[in-house]
This record gives C-alpha cells, sequence and structure tokens, in this order.
C-alpha cells in the first residue's frame, strides 16, 4: 500500500524533473541553429523615380535553377528574406513596362544585399537583360 504523502512527493520530483528537461530543451534549440541565408531586396521604379507597386519579381538561384517569385509592395520595394548563398538573377515584369533581367549577382553567408531596379515605360514583350552586374557594395551596414 502506497502512502499519500509519498505519492506527492513523487509527483513533485516528477514534476521538477520535467521542468529542468524543458528549460534544458530550450537552451539547447537555439544552439545548433545557424544562420547561413542571405537576403536580397531592393525598390523598383520608372525612369523619373517614382515607386511602382505590383511588379512581380522573380529571384533565380543561376547554379540551381530555383525561382523564388514576389511582388513589389504599395512603395515599390521587394524582399527575398532565406536565400541561401550563391549567384542569382533577378526579373521584375509588368504590364505597360519593359521587363528586366539583372543576372550575377552573388550573394555571400548571410547578406544583405540592395539590388534596385528600373523600369522602363514600354511593351511587354520588350525585355532588356543586364549581364556581368558590378559587384554589390554593402552600405546598410558596416
Amino acid at each position: 500500500m502506497i502512502e499519500q504523502g509519498n505519492i506527492l512527493s513523487l509527483s513533485k520530483h516528477v514534476r521538477v524533473f520535467l521542468a529542468f528537461v524543458a528549460l534544458g530543451w530550450l537552451f539547447l534549440v537555439p544552439s545548433y541553429a545557424q544562420v547561413v541565408n542571405a537576403t536580397l531586396y531592393g525598390s523598383i521604379t520608372d525612369q523619373s523615380g517614382a515607386a511602382i507597386p505590383g511588379v512581380k519579381v522573380t529571384v533565380t538561384n543561376q547554379e540551381t535553377g530555383v525561382a523564388t517569385q514576389g511582388v513589389s509592395d504599395e512603395a515599390g520595394n521587394y524582399s527575398f528574406p532565406a536565400l541561401p548563398p550563391g549567384t542569382y538573377s533577378i526579373a521584375a515584369e509588368k504590364q505597360g513596362f519593359k521587363g528586366k533581367v539583372i543576372s550575377g549577382i552573388t550573394l555571400l553567408v548571410t547578406q544583405q544585399a540592395r539590388m534596385n531596379v528600373q523600369l522602363e515605360v514600354g511593351q511587354v514583350t520588350t525585355r532588356v537583360e543586364v549581364n556581368g552586374a558590378a559587384p554589390l557594395v554593402e552600405t546598410s551596414t558596416a
């Protein structure tokens, strides 16, 4: 026969044990998650410098062929925050503007690279392609 006092003390010990396990889990989880991805962001404007919202933006990893799509917001900004390091191209398209492709963008581990895109007024079928983009200069951090 088990006494009631022993059951209460046993459950207290189990609760303390579980609390330590949960606390240990909280400290363990962040230790293995290292951030290695890069961020590519920028703004899309017309020739006068006005922001263009609703532009379809496609970022393609040139080594793997994996493409990620997004749309510029009301201020003409776009952002792709979780890109693996590699060489990328950006394609921007919107009806009433000439499409534009910029390739040769190299992203490094944890880099936050800004690449602004300027679209020209024109037909949808016209596409401007820029190869061998200049190296990115990191202006947002030291």
